[in-house]
């Protein structure tokens, strides 16, 4: 995955960026903030978020090993597991689709 130093990443689909760096304490907030633009996450690993670009807002979640019950309730709900490409992790995170415009505007770099 080639990585433009704006964090875009090149491809046929729809635009894509890699949030970094994002740790436990500004990655929430950050996935919050863009979710409103139109970014949802697609894949993550150590301090990175790979967001897509959409033309709806979007919610993400992070929950700390996660029973197959609040599994199933969060699916019953409408949320999505991100399954991440190549990282184990403990927490598993979820992202829904809001019945909402994105917002537009420049998107801010994570905070530390």
């Amino acid at each position: 995955m080639a990585v433009a130093r704006n964090g875009s990443v090149a491809g046929d689909g729809p635009a894509r960026r890699v949030l970094k760096p994002l740790h436990a304490f500004n990655e929430m907030e950050t996935l919050a903030r863009e979710g409103l633009r139109g970014w949802h996450a697609v894949d993550y690993g150590y301090l990175f978020h790979l967001v897509e670009a959409s033309p709806d807002k979007w919610e993400h979640r992070r929950l700390w090993w996660p029973s197959r019950r609040r599994r199933r309730l969060m699916e019953e709900q409408g949320w999505e597991l991100i399954v991440p490409s190549d990282f184990d992790s403990p927490w598993a995170y979820y992202k829904r689709r809001l019945d909402e415009l994105a917002e537009r505007g420049e998107s801010a770099e994570p905070r530390s």
